[in-house]
C-alpha cells in the first residue's frame, strides 16, 4: 500500500491510498463474482435502498438526451432519466447482466476518449485499487463540459 498526501484548496490535505499489487484487484473480482447471484436476486431491494442517492445524483446531472457511463455498475446500471443512454462497466464478469454492461476495470476503461456526457458511480469507484487512476480514466472518457457524479 502507498499513501500520497496532496495539499488542496484552502490548505486542506487529501490522502490517497493505492494498492500496488494486482492481488487486491483480483480479490475484489473474486468477491463480487461470488456474491453476484445474491446481488441480482436482491436487485429490487438494493435499488430501493440506493434510491435517495440515485435521486440526488440524477438531480445533479440534469435531464436531457445524453450518454452516461456507470462505473462499478454491478448487476444493473444506475437508473437515469429516460432520455439517457447508460452503459455500465464492472470488473466482475458474474455481475454483468444484459446488454447494457461490459466487463472492465475502472483504472483502464474500455472506451474511447470523450465518449460520455456523464460518468456516475454509486459506492463503487471508492473500491478501486488506484483511486487516482480511476479518476483519471473517468476524466479521459468524459467529454469536455461533462459531469462526474460520485457517491462514496
Amino acid at each position: 500500500m502507498r499513501k500520497e498526501t496532496h495539499v488542496i484548496e484552502g490548505g486542506r490535505k487529501l490522502y490517497m491510498y493505492t494498492f500496488d499489487d494486482n492481488r487486491a484487484a483480483e480479490r475484489q473480482r473474486r468477491f463480487w463474482n461470488t456474491v453476484a447471484d445474491a446481488w441480482r436476486n436482491n436487485q429490487e431491494e438494493i435499488e430501493e435502498w440506493m434510491l435517495p442517492v440515485t435521486r440526488a445524483m440524477n438531480d445533479r446531472i440534469g435531464n436531457y438526451p445524453r450518454r452516461a457511463l456507470d462505473v462499478g455498475s454491478g448487476a444493473q446500471p444506475m437508473s437515469l432519466p429516460d432520455k439517457w443512454r447508460v452503459v455500465g462497466v464492472d470488473p466482475a464478469s458474474e455481475m454483468i447482466s444484459g446488454g447494457r454492461s461490459v466487463q472492465g476495470d475502472s483504472q483502464q476503461l474500455p472506451f474511447q476518449d470523450a465518449a460520455f456526457d456523464a460518468v456516475v458511480s454509486r459506492f463503487a469507484i471508492m473500491l478501486a485499487c488506484d483511486p487516482l487512476g480511476a479518476f483519471r480514466e473517468a476524466h479521459r472518457v468524459l467529454r469536455l463540459g461533462g459531469t462526474i457524479t460520485l457517491a462514496v
